[in-house]
């Protein structure tokens, strides 16, 4: 629910307009439509399994699936940078192999060097929306890539335009395809 003051002020420097098309879900971008109760009810696991799935790319929130910018409503942006967004990033667990070829569970946190999130306003009819803005959140190629991601007990990774689950199965098969590619490069 959005709040129907608008403020009248110069456009900002950088803002997003209003039905603007950005393009298409990519392997390195991602849209989240938002909307009503999103930040509270959905945003931990989409971004939770976003940040995990990826080694780069831009997740789009307040974006609808064909690419057009809507923008959320962002009452309080520090709370949800804090409360949501680094809270989660913070406690994204790496799964690493041991000496028995099982995977176990640590909890380094994630650099924060490693994302940017920023709230962009969106304009309408020139004129800035109140509260209204599109939460972008960039993930930066990582120079360690010889780890996986989970939550919750689920290992994702992102394949095709989408993040999905990562078998048991593919898990162990990338292990071993980053041990080996350690031992002859």
């Amino acid at each position: 629910m959005y709040v129907d003051i608008n403020v009248e002020m110069e456009l900002p420097a950088i803002y997003y307009r209003k039905g603007q098309h950005i393009g298409k879900e990519t392997r390195q971008i991602e849209f989240k439509l938002g909307g009503g109760d999103y930040v509270r009810n959905n945003l931990r696991e989409n971004v939770s399994k976003y940040v995990k799935g990826r080694t780069e790319g831009t997740l789009f929130i307040g974006v609808d699936d064909k690419g057009h910018f809507v923008g959320v409503n962002c009452e309080d942006e520090d709370n949800i940078r804090r409360s949501y967004i680094d809270e989660i990033i913070r406690d994204i667990k790496h799964s690493v192999d041991n000496k028995d070829y099982q995977v176990e569970y640590i909890k380094p946190p994630v650099d924060n060097k490693d994302y940017q999130v920023e709230f962009v306003p969106v304009e309408d009819n020139g004129k800035i929306e109140a509260n209204c803005k599109v939460i972008k959140i960039t993930v930066y190629k990582r120079k360690q890539l010889n780890r996986l991601f989970n939550s919750n007990g689920h290992v994702y990774m992102r394949r095709d335009g989408s993040v999905r689950d990562f078998s048991a199965a593919e898990a162990q098969d990338w292990i071993l395809q980053v041990r080996n590619n350690c031992r002859y490069d």
